[in-house]
């Protein structure tokens, strides 16, 4: 072969005009079927222009004819790699390397066929005799993370990472396997800062979306997580993918679109009860307690032996208000044998809201039996005691819950409630000032009922100081309003007390606060509209002494005398003893007395 028609092959391909190159190749071919240089360079011309499988033909011919050639056997494996043959594109590969031992291109090769079987020592051998002939490639660098990555070797990924880096510190790839090696080691500002640059150099890069999805759902970030996962599925929307986002939805609190993501996957595998019953929690949490009572009914119907289904739907049925069905669903997983002490608790709530103590009472000691430090089990159990009158029984299992768990705001709370039932206010005290403390002040019902338990123990300015506490964190609280109209009208603040008295009235009508806001009003001096207000409570309590006695002293202030006397004289006829009766005739008499010698003068 003539020196210049090489030359004019080597500057079409130097220049890539594939075509003519080949098309001149494929002329000397007919001639000499059998020559190296026309074959080596068709083959070339046939990869550059995609015909893979003419160029594997003839890079097949030239190692025929020189056996020697390292560069024709590379090609060859990378053509049988390209269709699939792994087994040839083996082969050829060791065929190079044992003709140049240096031939990096080779070992990387290599190692990736091996890690696609599977053959993880061989590859990562493979990877790293690349990166020994080639220390200035960043390629084997990659493959040696990934195969320490499938081994869990992260403090080797980082070292070998960071060398790669330094090559290519835009390797999307690279930066996502050295952030994951992070956060398999919890350095969480590492992970961040390389993740973050995986991700904005390929905007696209699945692999490190989806670490960062599990970054921040081990911050409990689920917000951003979700975010995360939404993006993984975008660019590749796998199911494997669907489900992490709907996990993450539903970690979140959005679970309209948990429900959305759980309907598709039940959809798409409805043999998998799981997501099913996920399904049903993302309506729970959307408190479409209707919809995730029907999936929850068709799923326990299939498998009634199920405790965690039960209790689920029992949680529907609670809140659908359909009581007799969730005791009767209890009742069931009970009778079937074994079970945790949660569904005992649950069946002695429901039966407590059945009025049936004698089972919640009975079901109640059975969770204590089995978890004898349950101490929200002996609070309520000192509930039903005190619901029974059994003062005694229920003020021991206070004790118990309370020397059990003393920072649990429910059994503190609770207990103080109770202390103050029986009147022992002081340690009722104790314990609502501790509630309040475990609550931050943040809890208007406990300020409430610690100013109660005060207003009980005559020390008024405090309790006007919780009630304010109260009002201000729920203002529109009739109890609240009320009770700050009574402190502040045994504080002498007549026209405070007035004013809240009102406002609790406008809320709901009660006797207690009428009464109080009359005596409120006496005490400012305004008569007539104390008078209405005890008229309107006599109308109801018809014989009540004390309204008789309010009524007889507003008629006597607005010199009313005559009906003064007529009330006096009932209470006189109900009570005879009744000295407030009997002092306001004797001053009505006086005074008709002294008017009489007035009008004599």
């Amino acid at each position: 072969m003539n020196e210049e028609f090489i030359n004019n092959i080597n500057n079409l391909v130097t220049n890539k005009d594939f075509l003519k190159a080949k098309e001149l190749l494929l002329e000397k071919e007919k001639e000499n079927p059998d020559d190296f240089f026309v074959q080596k360079n068709l083959g070339l011309c046939n990869v550059n222009i995609n015909q893979f499988e003419q160029a594997r033909v003839n890079f097949e011919r030239a190692v025929k004819i020189d056996a020697s050639d390292a560069t024709s056997w590379y090609y060859l494996g990378v053509l049988n790699e390209n269709l699939k043959n792994d087994e040839a594109a083996e082969k050829a590969y060791l065929k190079v390397i044992e003709l140049r031992p240096n031939f990096s291109d080779a070992y990387k090769n290599l190692s990736i066929i091996n890690m696609k079987r599977k053959d993880l020592p061989n590859a990562l051998l493979f990877a790293q005799k690349a990166n020994e002939y080639n220390p200035d490639d960043y390629q084997p660098y990659y493959i040696i993370s990934s195969i320490l990555i499938t081994q869990n070797r992260p403090n080797e990924v980082i070292e070998i990472l960071e060398k790669g880096l330094k090559i290519n510190p835009e390797h999307s790839n690279m930066n996502a396997n050295i952030g994951g090696a992070y956060l398999d080691i919890k350095d969480y500002k590492n992970a961040l800062k390389f993740l973050n640059k995986a991700v904005e150099t390929d905007p696209n890069n699945v692999i490190a979306y989806n670490l960062l999805t599990n970054y921040y759902i081990e911050k409990e970030d689920f917000e951003t997580a979700y975010k995360m996962a939404k993006k993984v599925y975008e660019i590749e929307p796998s199911d494997v993918f669907l489900v992490t986002v709907a996990m993450c939805a539903m970690k979140a609190e959005k679970y309209e679109q948990a429900a959305t993501y759980y309907k598709s996957l039940s959809v798409i595998h409805p043999e998998k009860q799981f997501y099913q019953t996920s399904l049903a929690n993302a309506y729970m949490g959307m408190e479409d307690y209707t919809s995730a009572e029907k999936i929850l009914y068709r799923l326990y119907q299939l498998n009634p032996k199920s405790e965690s289904i039960g209790k689920k739907l029992v949680e529907c049925y609670r809140f659908n208000g359909n009581i007799a069905q969730a005791a009767a669903i209890l009742k069931k997983l009970i009778a079937k044998g074994s079970v945790s002490a949660d569904v005992r608790y649950e069946y002695a709530i429901i039966s407590a809201m059945l009025s049936d103590y004698d089972t919640a009472m009975e079901e109640m000691k059975k969770v204590i039996k089995l978890e004898e430090n349950n101490a929200v089990a002996r609070k309520d159990l000192a509930v039903l005691y005190f619901l029974r009158n059994q003062i005694d029984y229920a003020k021991e299992e206070f004790e118990k819950a309370y020397k059990i768990d003393p920072d649990s705001y429910s059994i503190v709370f609770e207990y103080a409630s109770f202390l103050n039932q029986i009147q022992q206010f002081e340690k009722a005290k104790e314990l609502y000032e501790k509630a309040i403390e475990v609550s931050n002040g943040k809890d208007y019902e406990v300020l409430l009922y610690a100013a109660i338990n005060l207003i009980s123990m005559n020390e008024q300015d405090k309790a006007y100081e919780y009630l304010m506490q109260s009002n201000k964190l729920l203002p529109d609280n009739f109890e609240t309003l009320a009770n700050l109209g009574k402190v502040l009208f045994f504080m002498g603040k007549f026209q405070d007390s007035k004013a809240f008295c009102i406002k609790a009235l406008n809320i709901k009508q009660h006797s207690e606060t009428q009464n109080i806001l009359g005596a409120s009003l006496m005490a400012l001096g305004e008569y007539n509209d104390a008078l209405q207000i005890f008229l309107e409570l006599y109308d109801k309590n018809p014989n009540n002494i004390t309204i008789m006695i309010s009524i007889t002293k507003c008629y006597y202030n607005l010199k009313d005398y005559d009906n003064a006397l007529t009330v006096a004289n009932k209470i006189l006829e109900i009570l005879p003893e009744s000295e407030d009766a009997q002092k306001i005739i004797s001053q009505i008499e006086t005074k008709k007395e002294t008017k009489n010698e007035s009008d004599k003068e």
